[in-house]
């Protein structure tokens, strides 16, 4: 999804909801957005300055973000988006040099999946990090209780 279709009022809402996915590379995106889509909202931009507008329109549970975009890298964002908000958690989910991913733990990544694992870790990662149901989930949950 991106930023033109995304169905959002200005304005950001005060509840967490979604993964906000970060990524440069449109196959993986899509690739990425199918393996969660079924248990998550995903949210999609494919750089650093979407992603900012995303974040400060709404918050989310989760952000995930790939390495490099055209505009800035993940360190910066995930420099930035920890100053939006400081406690949702980011996940890098890429292929990085040990120092750059020391440095994005530092900079606040509270997770690394490296992009060549098995898609269980990422899938494994993210149910980690989101501390609650999205609305998608809410709405399966009840719906399946019956």
């Amino acid at each position: 999804m991106s930023k033109d279709s995304f169905p959002h009022g200005r304005g950001m809402t005060t509840h967490e909801s979604g993964i906000l996915h970060v990524e440069d590379d449109p196959i993986t995106r899509e690739t990425v957005r199918e393996v969660l889509s079924a248990d998550h909202e995903v949210v999609s931009a494919s750089g650093l300055a979407e992603a900012l507008d995303f974040a400060r329109d709404r918050r989310f549970a989760l952000y995930l973000l790939g390495g490099m975009f055209r505009d800035g890298s993940s360190l910066e964002l995930c420099y930035e988006l920890r100053l939006l908000h400081p406690s949702v958690p980011v996940i890098l989910h890429s292929q990085l040099p040990g120092e750059l991913g020391h440095h994005l733990l530092v900079a606040g990544a509270t997770e690394i999946v490296d992009r060549d694992a098995p898609v269980d870790s990422l899938t494994d990662a993210v149910r980690r990090n989101v501390n609650h149901f999205s609305p998608l989930e809410r709405s399966r949950t009840a719906s399946s209780a019956g």
